[in-house]
């Protein structure tokens, strides 16, 4: 019992003259249910015609998982970028954002889409989407965000802070096609969008 409460605790928080201890939702489950053991997920690696121009940034605090996603994506074709918490990911948006603004190309060249664990330390997956949506040159970037379970709760919460699409252990399999779609239908936003101002233009 001693080493379940340990290995399940992430994070220790100090407010007025209570401790709180940050548990691992993920890793509670999971010895719950092996079925929701997100350590022993599988993603689909099937290469993805033109996945080498997407580049990916996947955020999860869980360095196995981070594993697997970066290699089953870029056995897909894409180009991936991991970060280890929240924070860490949002840090790395803003540097693109930064070389982006350098080269005078919108930051959506340089990280075409966000995947994020909901569950981490320093910033969850909810606060992470929350800031990409609240700032202008990010606020139209696709982002999905997972976790072992996706309770009504969590998806009214990833909702209401803009998360194109919220998926659970049992979806991952299927992330190859859920990343395609959001992208093309970025692309098809962005034709869109030019095309309206060419007409305008032309107006």
């Amino acid at each position: 019992m001693h080493a379940y409460s340990r290995d399940s605790v992430i994070g220790v928080l100090r407010i007025d003259d209570r401790v709180l201890f940050v548990l691992d939702m993920g890793k509670i489950l999971a010895s719950m249910d092996s079925s929701l053991d997100m350590a022993k997920v599988e993603v689909d690696s099937t290469p993805v015609e033109g996945a080498g121009q997407f580049k990916l940034l996947v955020a999860d605090d869980s360095s196995s998982l981070r594993v697997i996603l970066r290699s089953s994506l870029e056995k897909s074709g894409f180009t991936v970028t991991t970060a280890k918490s929240g924070r860490e990911a949002w840090e790395l948006l803003l540097k693109a954002q930064d070389e982006a603004q350098a080269e005078g190309v919108p930051v959506t060249d340089k990280i075409h889409l966000v995947i994020s664990d909901i569950e981490m330390p320093e910033m969850d997956g909810h606060e992470l989407t929350a800031k990409i949506r609240a700032n202008l040159a990010t606020k139209d970037m696709p982002v999905i965000l997972f976790s072992s379970l996706i309770t009504d709760a969590l998806r009214a919460k990833g909702a209401k802070v803009g998360a194109d699409r919220q998926v659970s252990k049992p979806d991952l399999p299927g992330l190859n096609n859920i990343i395609r779609g959001l992208i093309d239908e970025k692309l098809r936003k962005q034709s869109s969008s030019c095309f309206m101002n060419e007409t305008s233009e032309l107006s």
